[in-house]
């Protein structure tokens, strides 16, 4: 039998032909497209694959966390707080002066504060600068030999510290110093006095920028101005009756002495003083800020540098207050037998930068600065950097136990020492009093600081010491020029 070929199936001759078609018909471009798409997902695959196979090590992290965990919520069991008891007795004069006594007949001397609630939180916007005028004035009424001279956002305090004896002739002078008249010669001795006023400080300069919206501090007035300019001695002098009486002051008293003699000569030195109605309180609120406000000066020659961080944070008396005392206790360099010691979170900053914080209570907004001092040659930039990473993690992964423990151990000392002081103990119940927490509330302080933990810590860091809500003064030389690379370039 001769062989034959079988006959194709008609369904395969149709894909054929459909198939011949389609290749004719197709662009080279989409087939090279097409080939290119097929061999890119076969490589993706591949890595893929291999990726899977690849083990990572347990400590290896590909991405950042999108943020730090704090720290262990476990309580930490804070030091027994020390039981303050002052024994104070408070007495107020028909025309509206506060008097504190604090007995301590341990002590060989008396310490006497004159605290004046004037300061730039007196004027209105037609008064800018006279609060100053009146400040100089006071201080120029008297010799200053032994007087301790303490300006806030608030009021001025002027303490002295005397042997028992000299107490009545002290009570003299202050008395004389604040009932003495502005007139021509008085208005032309401060004109000149204030127009050869120096530069504005640095934490001054960073307050203007975080009181911004918050008249009674925001302005802070330096020197001769237009409205002092503008005015006249019968003007100034009118303002200083309103600032300067007795409803606006406070005397307070601390040493040895005897509260019943005491009392009865301050009575009959400032009790003739006329009553005024107290001027009423400027509305407060903490200023709104939504980014950092800056204010740098540069200097062409090589000169000390500084930044400072200035944060507004809620007045006095205010229940984030205790915290935020914790955290500057955390910040803070210790001293320790006369030696120095940083704190830990600074401890990459350049050995010759010297740190210094301070927390300002007042009536309105209270005032923290963090000021940062060092030499030209250091780099402001990476010094900036500790100081700015320090307090994220203060924010965001707040104090570890330890931190607290010595936070509140540091915090009870210095107040402790404080009060051991005579004069400082006498400024310190004379301004309490004056910014309306009470001159007793400072015996509860070591409850208030005990009382709050490591969560509240962060939380006030990360509420108040942002970013957001900072105001930085720089003052800067010329740039440090990286020192070249010995690597070399392939």
């Amino acid at each position: 039998m001769a062989a034959h070929a079988l006959p194709m199936h008609p369904i395969h001759l149709t894909v054929g032909l459909v198939a011949l078609l389609l290749c004719a018909s197709t662009p080279k471009t989409s087939l090279a497209r097409s080939t290119a798409t097929i061999e890119n997902t076969s490589l993706a695959k591949s890595k893929k694959r291999k990726k899977k196979r690849k083990k990572r090590p347990s400590n290896q992290r590909t991405t950042p966390p999108p943020y730090r965990k704090p720290h262990s919520a476990t309580p930490v069991t804070a030091p027994v707080p020390v039981t303050v008891d002052l024994q104070i007795s408070r007495h107020t004069l028909p025309n509206g002066l506060r008097i504190l006594l604090h007995p301590e007949p341990s002590l060989p001397s008396v310490a006497v504060t004159l605290a004046i609630h004037v300061a730039a939180a007196s004027e209105s916007h037609e008064q800018k600068g006279f609060a100053n005028a009146i400040i100089q004035h006071l201080l120029s009424a008297s010799p200053l030999d032994s007087v301790d001279v303490t300006t806030t956002g608030d009021m001025l305090l002027l303490t002295n510290l005397v042997p028992p004896a000299e107490i009545l002739s002290t009570l003299w002078q202050q008395a004389r110093r604040t009932s003495l008249s502005i007139d021509e010669q008085a208005f032309e001795s401060l004109r000149l006095r204030l127009q050869g006023a120096g530069p504005v400080s640095p934490s001054r300069r960073a307050a203007r920028l975080g009181y911004q919206g918050c008249w009674p501090y925001q302005h802070s007035a330096h020197g001769w101005t237009d409205d002092l300019q503008a005015s006249s001695p019968a003007v100034l002098e009118q303002f200083r009756r309103l600032v300067i009486s007795p409803s606006r002051m406070v005397i307070s008293v601390s040493g040895r002495f005897v509260p019943s003699e005491v009392l009865q000569e301050i009575t009959r030195i400032f009790g003739p003083f006329p009553s005024v109605d107290p001027l009423p309180a400027a509305p407060f609120k903490l200023p709104d800020q939504i980014n950092q406000r800056v204010d740098v000066a540069r200097s062409p020659i090589r000169t000390s540098q500084l930044f400072l961080y200035g944060w507004a944070l809620p007045p006095a008396g205010h229940p984030d207050m205790a915290a935020l005392q914790l955290a500057k206790s955390i910040l803070r360099d210790r001293i320790t037998a006369g030696l120095t010691t940083r704190s830990a979170r600074f401890a990459k900053l350049p050995t010759q930068a010297k740190v210094k914080l301070s927390i300002e209570p007042r009536m309105g907004p209270s005032w923290m600065t963090l000021r940062v001092d060092f030499p030209s040659s250091v780099d402001m930039d990476r010094t900036r950097k500790v100081v700015d990473e320090a307090l994220l993690d203060l924010s965001m992964v707040g104090p570890t136990a330890a931190e607290m423990y010595a936070a509140w151990q540091l915090s009870q000392f210095e107040l402790l020492e404080a009060l051991s002081d005579t004069s400082q103990a006498a400024s310190i119940l004379a301004a309490r009093e004056l910014l309306g927490v009470g001159a007793e509330s400072i015996e509860q302080q070591p409850h208030k600081l005990f009382k709050a933990n490591r969560e509240q810590v962060r939380r006030a860091a990360q509420i108040y010491l942002t970013p957001i809500r900072r105001n930085l003064v720089e003052r800067r030389g010329p740039p440090i020029t990286s020192p070249p690379s010995n690597e070399s370039t392939p």
